[in-house]
């Protein structure tokens, strides 16, 4: 079968017979129609970020505090925020993977440390819940896979300090990070 290429930004009427129509609509996704009428997604768009802190904030013990990731290694879809809210608000629906760390210097008194991915203002996933094992620094992960509408959903990394307020390690892509990707529609 034939391809006829349209630079479209809606779905073109059934191409001829023997070809198939290849065009972007305004969601910016692009889709194939064959000459039965048949649409089809062609391929995921290119959506992902990774930024970390390169600052070294206090997380006050018993308060959630959300991770400033205010520098970008790199934003394709330019979908996060690392100048003010440190949030990603995806502009496509879909299923996105989230990973996030937070390096903490260790202080006395220091019973636990908890990561949370939030959506839309609220915990929504939790993570590691870590017991220090160092005297002077440790770590915590969460990962996790969650749907966005594309449209009002954003999701954010928070941290929680219990016995004393911890001090994260940032000035690093290495220490202290948020990213993610889109994976499905």
């Amino acid at each position: 079968m034939a391809q006829q290429i349209l630079a479209e930004s809606a779905a073109p009427s059934t191409p001829a017979t023997g070809y198939v129509a290849v065009y972007a609509k305004a969601d910016g996704l692009v889709y194939s129609k064959d000459d039965a009428g048949t649409e089809s997604l062609v391929s995921l768009p290119k959506i992902r970020f990774s930024a970390y802190s390169s600052t070294s904030p206090s997380i006050t013990s018993g308060v959630f505090a959300k991770l400033p990731a205010n520098t970008e290694e790199f934003d394709i879809g330019a979908m996060y925020d690392a100048a003010t809210n440190y949030r990603f608000t995806p502009t496509v629906a879909g299923y996105y993977f989230f990973n996030v760390q937070i390096t903490f210097n260790a202080a006395s008194g220091m019973t636990r440390m908890l990561l949370a991915l939030y959506k839309n203002g609220a915990a929504f996933k939790y993570g590691d819940d870590v017991v220090p094992f160092s005297a002077t620094q440790g770590s915590a992960q969460v990962t996790a896979l969650i749907y966005c509408n594309g449209t009002t959903d954003y999701v954010e990394a928070y941290g929680l300090a219990v016995g004393t307020t911890l001090t994260i390690s940032g000035g690093a892509a290495t220490s202290s990070f948020f990213q993610g990707f889109l994976t499905g529609l």
